[in-house]
C-alpha cells in the first residue's frame, strides 16, 4: 500500500513539474528530487494536497474569501511572495492553521509548517546546473523565494545547525527580505552578531538600539551602566546629550541618552515623557514639563481629549477666546465658565468686582448663568447686595430701582403679579390690603373707590358686579349700561333672557309684557318693553321685530297680512326685506294690479300703456294713443281749447291789433279807426264804442272787426 500511495504522489508530482516547468532538461533532476521527497516519509503517511494554481515555485498561493450579494462569500487565490503575517506558509501554500500532523513554528519574521523532526530538505549537489543554482523542494530556480534562506545552494525554511548564522544581503539592519544566506561563522562584510527570536543575524553594524559588546550586539545594559549612548553602555548621560528616553524596538526596551525628545515627547527632569507628571505642565516653547509657567507663559490651559499627550495641560500667554482666566493660590488657570460666586470682568472670574465696576449682573455663557462686573445696573434691572437682578429674589419687592423687603414712601402699594411697589394702583386693578390685585378676595368683594372692602358704605347703594368684584355706585339709578335686577341692588348689564324681561329699566320675572307694552329684543340688555317699536323695527302683534314675515306686508311700520284700503298698492323693499303699503306709488313707479312696478317695467317690460299714474294694458275707451318720447300714453279724446281758453285768445288779438294802429297812425285810438288808413274806410263814432264793448265782452274775433 505504501509503494503504491509513493507511485500516485509521484505521478502528481511529476503533472505539477510539467505545469510549472518549460526546461525539458530538467526532467531527470526534478524525478531525483521527487525520490528523495518519498524517502523522507521514512514510509509514515503524512498529509499531502495537489496544488491547483499556477503560482511559481518561488510564490505562494494565497486564498481569500471574498463576500459577493449573490452568493455570500467566495473565495479567490492569489500568487505572492511571501504570506501574510497571521498565516503559515507549508508546500507553497498560505494557511491559518497548520495542516494535520504538520508543527507551527515562527522565527520572528514568517510563520511556516514543517512536518519532520528534519524540518529542513536538502537537494544533491548535482541536482541543479550552472543557469539554475537554488533547489527547492525539488525545483530548481535562479533565486530562493522570499521566505527562505540559501545553505549549499538548498533553500530552506530555517539555517541548520551546523550553519546558524544567517546574512541578509539586500537589505541593512534586523531584517528577513531578499538574498539571504547560512554559514558557520559570519563573513567579514557583516562581523556582528544580533540574537532575535529563532535567528542569530551577521550585520554590518549593530542597531542604535544595542550596545557593542565586542563583535555581539546586546540588546541590555548591565546594571551599574543603564544608559545606552552611541551603542555604548554608561551610567550617565553626557552633556551633549543629556537627555535620556525609553527606546521601544521589536526586540527590546532601553534607556538611550540623546540631544532632544522626540516630538511627541517632552522632558522631565532630563526624561522624555509622553504625558508630563502631575502638577506638572508643558512649556512647548522649551519643550519641557514644568512644575510652575514662566512670566512670558503664565497661563495654563487643560485639554480634555489630549489628557494621553504631553498637551494636556500647557502654559500659555495667553487663554484661548472662549476661556477666561482663573488665580488660584497665584497660578492662573484657563477655564470655561467662572466658579459659583466668582464674577466675570475682562475675560477674568473674580472673587470680588473692581471699585471702578462694583456691580454684579447676571449673564449667559454657553447657556450657563454667571455673574459679570459691571459700573451700574440696566434700566430694566434692580440692585440688592450689589448685585443686578431681572427680578428681586422671592422674599423680596421691587422698589424704584432697588430690591426692599416692603413698600413704603411715596410707593406704598405693591403690584402682586410683579411685586413692583406703586404710587396707585392702575385701571382694572383694586387695592386689597395695600396690594394691588386683580380681584378682591371672597371676604372683602366689595369695590368702593378702588378699594376691596366687605360692603358698600351705604346700604342704598347700588353695584356692578366686575371682573375684581362688585363695584359700589353712588347714584339713584344704574349706569345707562345696566339695567337693575329686581329685587336687588345689582346693576347687571344683560337681562336673563328665558326667565326676566326689562320694563322701566328693571330686569323682572315676568313671562310678557303689560298690555299697553311691546317686547323687543334690545342686543344690549335682552328683552325689553317699549311703548312703540324702535325705529327701523316693526310691530308684529305686541312684538317688535326686525324683520316682517314674509307672507305679511307693512303698512305705517306694522305688520299686517294685507294692505289696506287707504294704502292699496304694494311695493317690495329689499333694504325692509318686505313689501311696503302706499296710497300712491312713488316717483317713478305705476299702479299696476294694486302692485307698484316701474314705469319702464310697464312701457318697456311689459310693453303697456300708462295713464293716470296707472299701468293699462290697453288704453280705456275714452283716451287715445299719444307717443311722447318714443314711448306711448294715454290722452282724453275731449281734449280741445275751452269757450274761456277762446275769449282769452280773442282778448289778445284785439289787443295787439290796436297796438298796431296805435303805432302805424300816430294819431291816437278815435282818429286810427275813422280814418282811412292802410286801406280800412272810416267807421262811426257809434261803431267805435259797439266795437270796444265787444272786445271788451271778449265776444268778437279780430276777423269780425276787420269785415265791418
Amino acid at each position: 500500500m505504501i509503494g503504491l500511495f509513493c507511485l500516485v504522489y509521484l505521478f502528481f508530482r511529476q503533472i505539477q513539474w510539467f505545469k510549472l516547468s518549460t526546461q525539458p532538461h530538467r526532467y531527470k533532476m526534478r524525478i531525483i528530487g521527487l525520490i528523495l521527497e518519498i524517502l523522507q516519509f521514512h514510509g509514515i503517511f503524512v498529509h499531502l494536497e495537489v496544488l491547483k494554481t499556477n503560482c511559481l515555485p518561488t510564490e505562494v498561493t494565497v486564498t481569500t474569501r471574498i463576500y459577493n450579494s449573490k452568493t455570500h462569500f467566495v473565495s479567490k487565490t492569489f500568487c505572492k511572495e511571501t504570506c501574510p503575517g497571521n498565516q503559515y506558509v507549508f508546500q507553497e501554500k498560505c494557511f491559518d492553521n497548520c495542516p494535520i500532523l504538520t508543527f507551527k513554528q515562527d522565527n520572528g519574521f514568517i510563520k511556516y509548517c514543517i512536518n519532520s523532526p528534519n524540518r529542513n530538505l536538502e537537494c544533491l549537489k548535482a541536482m541543479c546546473n550552472q543557469q539554475l543554482l537554488y533547489c527547492f523542494n525539488g525545483y530548481c530556480l535562479n533565486y530562493c523565494p522570499e521566505y527562505t534562506v540559501d545553505f549549499n545552494k538548498t533553500c530552506l525554511m530555517h539555517c541548520p545547525d551546523e550553519a546558524p548564522y544567517m546574512t541578509a544581503y539586500s537589505c541593512d539592519g534586523v531584517c528577513y527580505s531578499g538574498k539571504k544566506s547560512c554559514s558557520v561563522t559570519c563573513p567579514n562584510s557583516h562581523p556582528f552578531v544580533f540574537h532575535s527570536r529563532d535567528i542569530k543575524h551577521c550585520l554590518r553594524e549593530c542597531p542604535d538600539f544595542t550596545a557593542v559588546n565586542g563583535y555581539s550586539c546586546d540588546t541590555v545594559c548591565p546594571h551599574g551602566l543603564p544608559l545606552l549612548f552611541n551603542r555604548s553602555c554608561t551610567k550617565e548621560c553626557p552633556t551633549t546629550s543629556p537627555l535620556m528616553y525609553l527606546k521601544t524596538s521589536s526586540f527590546n526596551r532601553i534607556w538611550v541618552c540623546t540631544t532632544k525628545c522626540q516630538s511627541n515627547m517632552a522632558s522631565f527632569k532630563n526624561v522624555c515623557v509622553s504625558v508630563c507628571p502631575n502638577n506638572t505642565y508643558l512649556d512647548s516653547v522649551k519643550k519641557e514639563c514644568v512644575e510652575k509657567c514662566d512670566i512670558l507663559r503664565p497661563y495654563i490651559n487643560a485639554n480634555p481629549a489630549l489628557k494621553s499627550s504631553i498637551y494636556h495641560q500647557q502654559c500659555l500667554s495667553r487663554c484661548p477666546a472662549e476661556k477666561y482666566v482663573l488665580s488660584l493660590n497665584n497660578i492662573s488657570h484657563c477655564i470655561v465658565e467662572c466658579p459659583k460666586n466668582f464674577s466675570l470682568f475682562n475675560y477674568t472670574c473674580l472673587s470680588q468686582c473692581p471699585e471702578s465696576h462694583p456691580y454684579k449682573s447676571i449673564m449667559s455663557v454657553k447657556d450657563n448663568k454667571t455673574f459679570s462686573c459691571v459700573e451700574y445696573c440696566e434700566e430694566n434691572e434692580f440692585l440688592y447686595n450689589d448685585t443686578c437682578y431681572s427680578q428681586c429674589p422671592a422674599d423680596l419687592v421691587h422698589y424704584l430701582s432697588t430690591c426692599v423687603e416692603q413698600c413704603y414712601g411715596s410707593f406704598p402699594f405693591l403690584y402682586k403679579h410683579n411685586r413692583t411697589c406703586v404710587g396707585k394702583c392702575s385701571e382694572g386693578h383694586v387695592l386689597n390690603r395695600n396690594i394691588c390685585d386683580g380681584k378682591c378676595p371672597e371676604d372683602l368683594f366689595h369695590v368702593e373707590n378702588g378699594i376691596c372692602s366687605s360692603n358698600c358704605s351705604k346700604n342704598t347703594s347700588f353695584y356692578i358686579v366686575s371682573d375684581v368684584g362688585k363695584v359700589c355706585i353712588y347714584s339713584e339709578s344704574c349706569p345707562k349700561e345696566t339695567v337693575l335686577l329686581e329685587n336687588t341692588k345689582e346693576c347687571i348689564q344683560k337681562c336673563p333672557m328665558k326667565t326676566h324681561i326689562v320694563i322701566d329699566n328693571v330686569c323682572s320675572k315676568v313671562e310678557k309684557c303689560p298690555n299697553s307694552y311691546f317686547v323687543t329684543l334690545d342686543p344690549m340688555y335682552g328683552y325689553r318693553c317699549t311703548t312703540k317699536c324702535p325705529i327701523s323695527y316693526f310691530s308684529n302683534g305686541r312684538k317688535c321685530v326686525r324683520w316682517c314675515p314674509q307672507n305679511m306686508v307693512i303698512v305705517d311700520g306694522t305688520c299686517v297680512n294685507n294692505c289696506t284700503s287707504t294704502k292699496p298698492y304694494g311695493l317690495r323693499n329689499e333694504s325692509l326685506n318686505g313689501t311696503v303699503c302706499y296710497s300712491v306709488c312713488p316717483d317713478t313707479y305705476v299702479n299696476y294690479l294694486n302692485k307698484c312696478i316701474s314705469h319702464s317695467m310697464c312701457l318697456f317690460g311689459k310693453k303697456f300703456y300708462i295713464y293716470e299714474n296707472t299701468c293699462y294694458q290697453n288704453c280705456p275707451s275714452h283716451t287715445f294713443i299719444s307717443e311722447i318720447n318714443t314711448y306711448f300714453v294715454c290722452e282724453n279724446i275731449n281734449n280741445t281749447p275751452s269757450a274761456v281758453d277762446l275769449s282769452t285768445f280773442g282778448f289778445i288779438g284785439v289787443s295787439c291789433t290796436l297796438l298796431f294802429y296805435l303805432i302805424c297812425c300816430f294819431q291816437g285810438l278815435p282818429r286810427c279807426l275813422f280814418r282811412d288808413c292802410a286801406g280800412f274806410g272810416k267807421v262811426s263814432a257809434t261803431e267805435t264804442r259797439n266795437l270796444i264793448a265787444a272786445v271788451d265782452n271778449n265776444g268778437i274775433e279780430i276777423d269780425d272787426v276787420e269785415n265791418q
